[in-house]
C-alpha cells in the first residue's frame, strides 16, 4: 500500500468519525490492514474480505453483521462500527441492495400452462362448508366509515400509485373476477367479504374450520381474529386472506389483488398442517414466499384467463405490492437503513412492473397456445367416467 492512501483513508476515517471522540490509532502491517483503535472500530482493508470484531479487537471470523452494528462503505474500504459512529454512510451499500432488489423481483412470476386447483387435491373442512351459505357477501354501505377509510389508505394509494388501492368500493368488475377465479379453482369453502365488517360470522367460521388443528385456531388465531375486530379493515383498509377463517377480505377495487388474495386461498388449501404453515408466515424474510407464490398464480391466471390489458394492469400493482414485501424483509437484516430498503423495494417493485407490462404483448401468443390446448381437453366427470375403458384420464390440478 503506498503512503499516501493511508493518509487519504485516515483523514476521511476521521472526519466520517469526529462524532464520535477519542483517540485514533492507525497500525500498518505486512497485510495491508488498517486497525482504527476506538471503542470498537475497525478499518479493514484485505483480499480475505470483512473480518469479525469485538470492542477490544478484532478476530478472523466472518462475522460483520452482528446484532448492535452495521456497515458502511468508504470507497473500497470496509469500516466496521457501532450505530452511533455513523449517519447514513452507506451510500454503496444501498446501491448493492438495490440491484439485489431488482435482481430478485425481475425474475418473472408468471408459469404457463396455468394450473388449475381442485377440490380432491384441497384438505377441506365440512363444517365450515356448512357455515359457507353464501360465498360472496358486500357490507352495506357507510358513507362516513368508508370517506374515513379512503383517507387512511392515501399511504397505500401513493406507494402502489394506484387511486383505487383501499378505496372501499368495490365494483361489480372486481366482485366477478374473484368470482371467476373461486370457481375456477375449484374453490367452495372459501368466504369473500367486499368491504364488509362481520366479526360474529367470522369467529363462527374459526370455530367451524377443523381443517385448521384447535391449537392454532385459539391461538393464533384468536389473536387475529381479535386484531381485525379491534383494527377493522373497514377503516384502516389491507386486503388480506384469513387462513384460519378461510376468509378473504378485500377493500381495494382491483381485480389483480383480489385475485392475488385468492392465490393465498388456494396456496393453504393444499397445505395440510396449515396452522403451522400459516405461523411461518411470521418469521423473517418468510413473507416473501407466500407472497411470490401467491403472486405467480394470480399473473399466471390473468395469462391464461384474462386480457391483455387485465395481465398489464396487474403487472403494474403485484409487482410494486411484492416490492413491499421485499422492502420489509431487506429492513429485517438490516435495519439501520430500513427505510431506504423500503423505497428501493418499492421502487424497484414499480420500475420491474412497468417493464414487464410493456414485454406482455411479445409473450401471450405463445403462451395463450398452450393454455388454450390445455382446455380443449378438459372433460366432465361423467365423460371421463364413459370413456374410462379407453385409458382417457385427465388430471386438474
Amino acid at each position: 500500500m503506498s503512503s499516501g492512501r493511508p493518509r487519504r483513508l485516515k483523514r476521511r476515517t476521521m472526519a466520517l468519525l469526529s462524532r464520535h471522540g477519542g483517540a485514533f490509532h492507525f497500525v500498518y502491517n505486512d497485510q495491508s490492514k488498517i486497525e482504527v483503535s476506538s471503542k470498537s472500530v475497525i478499518l479493514s482493508h484485505s483480499a480475505s474480505g470483512l473480518l469479525g470484531f469485538t470492542r477490544r479487537g478484532y478476530d478472523s471470523r466472518p462475522n460483520p453483521f452482528a446484532s448492535d452494528h452495521l456497515l458502511a462503505y468508504l470507497d473500497e474500504y470496509t469500516v466496521m462500527m457501532s450505530p452511533d459512529c455513523v449517519r447514513w454512510s452507506t451510500a454503496q451499500l444501498m446501491r448493492v441492495l438495490s440491484c439485489a432488489a431488482l435482481c430478485v423481483i425481475a425474475n418473472g412470476c408468471v408459469s404457463a400452462p396455468y394450473r388449475y386447483g381442485s377440490s380432491i387435491a384441497y384438505y377441506k373442512s365440512e363444517p365450515l362448508a356448512n357455515v359457507t351459505k353464501t360465498q360472496i357477501e358486500r357490507g352495506q354501505p357507510r358513507p362516513f366509515v368508508d370517506g374515513v377509510g379512503w383517507v387512511v389508505g392515501i399511504p397505500s394509494k401513493i406507494v402502489l400509485w394506484n387511486r383505487h388501492i383501499d378505496n372501499h368500493n368495490i365494483s361489480p368488475e372486481t366482485e366477478e373476477a374473484i368470482a371467476a377465479y373461486l370457481a375456477s379453482n375449484d374453490l367452495t369453502t372459501v368466504k369473500v367479504r367486499l368491504n364488509q365488517y362481520a366479526p360474529g360470522d367470522e369467529w363462527q367460521r374459526l370455530v367451524a374450520n377443523d381443517a385448521v388443528g384447535w391449537g392454532w385456531r385459539y391461538t393464533l388465531g384468536a389473536t387475529l381474529w381479535l386484531g381485525e375486530t379491534v383494527f377493522p379493515g373497514r377503516v384502516i383498509g389491507g386486503d388480506h386472506y384469513n387462513p384460519f377463517t378461510n376468509t378473504i377480505s378485500i377493500f381495494s377495487d382491483v381485480p389483480a389483488v383480489a385475485i392475488h388474495e385468492g392465490g393465498h386461498a388456494k396456496d393453504f388449501a393444499r397445505r395440510y398442517y396449515k396452522g403451522t404453515y400459516a405461523a411461518g408466515y411470521l418469521l423473517p424474510v418468510t413473507p416473501l414466499w407466500y407472497e411470490a407464490v401467491a403472486t405467480n398464480d394470480a399473473l399466471s391466471y390473468l395469462r391464461a384467463e384474462g386480457t391483455l390489458e387485465d395481465e398489464q394492469a396487474a403487472d403494474r400493482v403485484l409487482y410494486p405490492a411484492y416490492g413491499t414485501y421485499l422492502g420489509d424483509s431487506l429492513s429485517t437484516v438490516v435495519p439501520a437503513v430500513g427505510t431506504p430498503l423500503y423505497v428501493a423495494g418499492v421502487l424497484g417493485g414499480h420500475l420491474v412492473g412497468q417493464i414487464q407490462a410493456r414485454r406482455i404483448s411479445d409473450q401471450r401468443p405463445d403462451t395463450l397456445q398452450h393454455t388454450i390446448f390445455e382446455e380443449s381437453t378438459t372433460i366432465t366427470v361423467a365423460e371421463a367416467d364413459s370413456e374410462s375403458d379407453t385409458g382417457t384420464r385427465l388430471i386438474r390440478w
